[in-house]
């Protein structure tokens, strides 16, 4: 009967909005699972848990996409065995075979990751140390390295595996709140509701109605009644022999080969479902499994319409499905290596491992030890592979140490004086600053004589080649990078969009302006890594904001509007930087106001950090698209009675452009609350909806 309803839901559908309809069609015999065609819009990102192949494809017109992933850190040794594999191979449309690499901190060289992002593969998270049910710090302090780190630009952060594939509704939460767009972590197995047999596995979906899989199964629980839009679940699919036996989801033991062989052939002629190729790269240095892999890449990318990719490729696929012959066309654009890192020296390079020497990032080499001294043994940098591994040797004809063979020849700029002098000589820095004008060392200069082409140069002096002047960055707001753990804000953003717009907040650049834009007020808080007496915040904001608040302590109930207030209805001018004094102490920092929330800078300043000068006017700072005005008599977030954050202790004075700017209340600064304030601060939330 089943199967019936099933066909002439099927012979329905037989224009382009039918087809969308037919995409988003859940074919899972869950009855408590509700995700339908009628409330899971694809115009909204939204896609069912499903076995029927999205876009109302017939599965030979599908691309069969296979995902190489690797998890764990990114080492000299580890990066190279899986890049050797994929770099032998290309997709038929001529794009490079990518891999998606679930990343843990500890361990991790940030060149390496650089490298690895800029051959076009994907960088996701795998927190921190790889510890087993993660907290914030872990999940959003990976996301935050890559970042500060590796540069890995934050919007291309987007996907999270649980050390140990061990996972729990809280994690997940968190993934959705800090901006993450997948989550690849749940194990899925045939015969299941949602995966009924080898060549119908359930595709990727999200979460805007809860999880719907077998997750009893796996290595942690899952509910239909976590919904979390925005962020969706890229299944593990397991490797199954012929009597349908569990064998593994990664790292297979036994023949590689065989077992990937038999889950692709498996999809390939069913529902064309992603094959996942799940693997660590520690596990791979064996060569004969290596040697396996690669002939599955060999033999899988022989087939018609079969496409390697990384998770978001195919959730982008997913979310505007088109025929294979179509993507085969429009994928070359997609794939083209990325341009949006940033380095000291103005393009990539690949580092070198400098035993010998010290690599300058700016100028991108190494400068080996005592290259420049010829009166002294040293290294001198290999011209294949740029490392500082060739010995220097003695030239009993000049009576100096020369570079031998194979090695570069490099020369300091500038000329070292004939002999040793008592002048003092300063070496250019090796990661040099940008000053607002710059100043070359000047070195005295000697006339070779041609029988003597040695230069003479003191003993106890090394001569570093002097670098590139790095491009310019960004204009700053007079502060280091605040350490944060996890951004809110309010808006009418999806999850992802709206953690990537609060960045710009906290990036100490003034001219990116995080908009909150809700309706009915906004909210903007950071989560430090620690509690932390504060003494200042810096706020600078994109426009005029007549009544702004900030809360500071411990609770991040209601987006922490029912801590302690530290500044109590002051008033901002657009374009201007601001420090507000706050003498308290706690984990979460917010500012909330009526209207529209357009902030460029926020920096909670501890008091244990060394007093600095009030911040200069912001001239450059870039102009919110929103303005609001209030009207006259209107209180923060309702009219009921007048209520709003205002303390009942009375006003404060204000200024702008550097100076403080006070409560004047003294509980609302000390976080010494009476009942009665923080009854209007509760009915004020209640009003607005915070």
């Amino acid at each position: 009967m089943r199967s019936l309803v099933t066909l002439l839901f099927l012979l329905a559908f037989t224009t382009r909005s039918g087809v969308d309809a037919l995409d988003r069609f859940v074919d899972v015999n869950i009855p408590q699972y509700n995700c339908t065609a009628n409330n899971c819009l694809g115009s909204e990102g939204c896609h069912c848990a499903s076995h029927i192949t999205p876009g109302g494809l017939r599965p030979k017109d599908t691309p069969q996409f296979i995902v190489i992933t690797n998890d764990d850190a990114i080492t000299v040794t580890t990066m190279p065995v899986i890049v050797n594999i994929v770099d032998k191979y290309a997709n038929r449309n001529g794009c490079p075979v990518p891999a998606t690499w679930y990343i843990s901190v500890n361990y991790t060289d940030p060149a390496l990751v650089q490298e690895v992002y800029m051959k076009g593969h994907e960088i996701a998270t795998h927190t921190m140390n790889h510890v087993t049910l993660p907290g914030i710090d872990e999940i959003v302090g990976a996301k935050l390295w890559l970042n500060q780190t590796a540069r890995v630009p934050l919007e291309k952060i987007k996907g999270f595996r649980a050390p140990f594939l061990v996972h729990n509704l809280e994690q997940r939460a968190m993934l959705q709140q800090n901006g993450f767009t997948f989550d690849s972590s749940i194990p899925e197995v045939y015969p299941t509701p949602t995966s009924p047999a080898a060549n119908q596995k359930l595709w990727p979906y999200s979460m805007n109605f809860g999880l719907p899989q077998s997750c009893h199964l796996g290595t942690g629980p899952c509910s239909l009644n976590e919904t979390l839009p925005g962020l969706w679940e890229f299944p593990m699919w397991a490797i199954q022999d012929d009597t349908n036996k569990v064998i593994t989801t990664m790292d297979p033991p036994g023949d590689l080969f065989e077992a990937y062989k038999r889950e692709f052939n498996r999809s390939y002629t069913g529902n064309r479902a992603p094959l996942g190729v799940y693997v660590h790269a520690a596990w791979l240095m064996d060569p004969t499994r290596a040697d396996a892999l690669t002939n599955f890449i060999r033999y899988a990318i022989q087939f018609e319409n079969v496409f390697f990719a990384t998770v978001s490729d195919v959730i982008s696929w997913i979310k505007n499905p088109v025929s294979a012959e179509e993507y085969a066309k429009t994928r070359p654009v997609s794939c083209m290596k990325p341009t949006d890192m940033w380095f000291p020296s103005g393009s990539f390079c690949k580092k070198v491992q400098c035993v010998n020497g010290n690599w300058t990032e700016a100028s991108c080499d190494c400068t080996c030890a005592a290259e420049f001294l010829s009166n002294q043994p040293g290294f001198c940098a290999d011209a294949k592979t740029g490392a500082c591994t060739l010995p220097k040797i003695f030239n009993p004809n000049t009576v100096a140490f020369e570079c031998p063979a194979g090695s570069i020849k490099r020369s300091y700029s500038g000329v070292a004086p004939a002999a040793a002098t008592t002048t003092t000589y300063v070496p250019l820095p090796t990661t040099p600053t940008i000053p607002t004008t710059t100043t070359s060392p000047t070195f005295a200069t000697s006339t070779l004589s041609p029988t003597n082409s040695t230069i003479t140069i003191p003993t106890n002096v090394t001569i570093v080649s002097p670098a590139p002047t790095p491009p310019t960055p960004p204009p700053q707001c007079g502060h280091q990078l605040m350490s944060y753990v996890a951004l809110s804000m309010s808006g009418s953003l999806d999850g992802a969009s709206k953690y990537i717009e609060a960045t710009k907040a906290v990036d100490s650049m003034c001219t990116t302006c995080a908009m909150a834009d809700s309706t009915s007020g906004n909210y903007f808080m950071v989560t430090l890594k620690e509690s932390t007496q504060l003494r200042e915040v810096y706020v600078v904001v994109g426009e005029d904001i007549p009544e702004a608040y900030i809360f500071v302590g411990e609770s991040s109930e209601m987006y922490g509007m029912k801590n302690p207030v530290c500044a109590n209805k002051i008033s901002l001018s657009g374009g201007k930087a601001s420090k507000v004094k706050c003498e308290l102490k706690g984990k979460y920092v917010t500012i909330a106001t009526r209207g529209m929330l357009p902030l460029c800078d926020m920096y909670a300043v501890p008091a244990s950090a060394p007093m600095e000068n009030a911040p200069t006017i912001i001239t450059n700072v870039a102009a919110a698209t929103t303005t609001t005005t209030k009207p006259e008599g209107e209180s923060l977030v309702g009219t009921t009675g007048g209520s709003n954050f205002q303390s009942s202790s009375g006003g404060g004075g204000f200024t702008s452009g550097g100076a403080y700017i006070q409560n004047g209340a003294d509980m609302a600064l000390s976080g010494d609350f009476n009942k009665a304030t923080q009854a209007l601060i509760d009915k004020a939330m209640q009003l607005t909806g915070w």
